[in-house]
């Protein structure tokens, strides 16, 4: 009866090494993506993909977000893909209609809708204008400058907008 290791040849024992190297990063791909999906904030079911802007929030969604003691907040999708309350695509002559773009910080992650910096200057412009405004929330987790231009030429300009608002964030150079 041959011995375990005398049974070893160079070819098997490479063949083993590989083998154990692909359970290994499968484990750690495995793990990883258990990872992202706990701690992605964008959940699967607000988005859908988007032929112009790779991803964008999906119409007619409600989800509740939380995170424990910090918020429990429900988003609210309207019919035109935005965070925002129903409107239409046509605004009336006397609107002023303000567009709205930007990542996580324009959505409003955490906050509930009418604490977003976009519904409160929505108010203070109605208030301080004295006429109706509409400033529209179409903040999605994650866009960037080239995720607003591809939005802004495809669909943000045919909604007549008077002023758009593409909100940016820089990163910190320490």
């Amino acid at each position: 009866c041959p011995t375990w290791s005398a049974t070893l040849t160079p070819r098997k024992i490479a063949l083993l090494v590989v083998a154990a190297t692909c359970v290994c990063a499968a484990a750690g791909l495995a793990a990883l993506e258990l990872y992202f999906r706990a701690t992605f904030r964008l959940h699967p079911p607000i988005a859908q993909d988007d032929p112009d802007t790779i991803y964008a929030l999906r119409p007619g969604r409600v989800v509740r977000d939380h995170s424990p003691g910090d918020f429990d907040v429900e988003y609210r999708i309207n019919s035109l893909g935005a965070r925002d309350d129903p409107f239409g695509a046509q605004k009336s002559p006397k609107t002023l209609r303000v567009l709205g773009m930007g990542d996580s910080y324009t959505f409003g992650v955490g906050v509930a809708h009418d604490e977003s910096f976009l519904e409160v200057l929505e108010k203070d412009l109605k208030q301080h204008l004295n006429k109706n405004v509409e400033v529209l929330n179409f903040g999605v987790s994650g866009w960037g400058t080239a995720h607003e231009l591809a939005f802004m030429q495809k669909r943000g300009l045919a909604l007549h907008p008077d002023l758009i608002l593409a909100d940016m964030m820089m990163p910190v150079m320490s």
